[in-house]
């Protein structure tokens, strides 16, 4: 079903990379990120998503390892990441 899903922390633990409910994209937030505003101006206390990276197929699993810096989100095939900043990272 749509919302469940495997999430991690990265090493340093400002980031978290999950499932995107459904989608072909694995979501990055960035907890150090601002909360968006409400209607009145004051925050909402919901943190949104920094970017999306765009998947084959859906995400059921992801994991991050500290000691090669690398990310690998899995479903029906295994996908390995390695951080670069701003590369191939589109909005979500």
């Amino acid at each position: 079903p749509a919302g469940q899903g495997d999430v991690c922390f990265s090493a340093d633990g400002r980031y978290l990379i999950g499932a995107s409910n459904g989608e072909r994209d694995a979501v990055v937030w960035d907890t150090q990120a601002f909360p968006a505003k409400g209607e009145r101006g004051e925050s909402d206390k919901v943190l949104r998503p920094w970017a999306a990276l765009p998947c084959k197929g859906k995400v059921g699993c992801v994991e991050w390892n500290p000691r090669y810096n690398m990310l690998a989100t899995a479903d029906r095939e295994v996908v390995f990441w390695l951080p670069e900043e701003h590369v191939g990272v589109k909005p979500p």
